[in-house]
């Protein structure tokens, strides 16, 4: 689960009008007005009817926002933890909070106490020294971190990145696929 995750299913069942209302200023192009827009669901349709309109959009996508709501925050396999932005370093990880694992902007500067690779996105690699002025996911065995957001919602310059994990015997290789964003802007 991601930040932008957690906003549709806030649009959807808890905002306010207003709460509503202002996220759509700060972003107005977000997962829950994509699904507004295939209904032919504008801003003006929430200003005015905002009620019946969100009414419309949760039934008609249900299925979509309860599978949103469900996402876990983190998933642990046995040599790594996958979270949107990172994890607290506390032994037990677990309990990172909510707020930490999907925001949490410098994780990889930071450590951890985890046993296991953390891999995590949220923040662009290109933000970080360590990625050398590019996009491609930074790889930290010391610090068991690997980050991997290309930047591709944030940035003219951003990239789209799947991070592919094989274990070769009792080792694991990474090889990492990419897609540029300014062509198609």
């Amino acid at each position: 689960k991601g930040n932008n995750d957690t906003m549709c299913p806030r649009m959807a069942y808890t905002d306010t009008k207003e709460k509503f209302l202002s996220r759509l200023e700060r972003r107005p192009f977000n997962c829950y007005m994509e699904m507004a827009r295939t209904l032919g669901l504008g801003l003006e349709n929430f200003e005015s009817g905002f009620e019946e309109s969100r009414k419309r959009v949760n039934e008609a996508f249900k299925e979509e926002l309860d599978f949103l709501d469900s996402l876990p925050l983190a998933i642990e396999t046995e040599d790594y933890i996958f979270v949107h932005a990172g994890i607290e370093n506390r032994p037990d990880w677990q309990n990172t909070s909510e707020r930490f694992a999907l925001t949490e902007p410098w994780f990889f500067n930071n450590t951890h106490q985890a046993e296991k690779t953390v891999i995590c996105g949220h923040y662009p690699t290109y933000n970080y020294e360590a990625a050398n002025n590019t996009n491609l996911p930074i790889i930290d065995k010391n610090k068991k971190i690997i980050c991997i957001d290309g930047g591709a919602a944030t940035k003219w310059a951003g990239q789209l990145n799947a991070f592919i994990i094989n274990r070769v015997g009792g080792t694991y290789e990474y090889e990492t696929v990419f897609e540029p964003i300014s062509s198609r802007r």
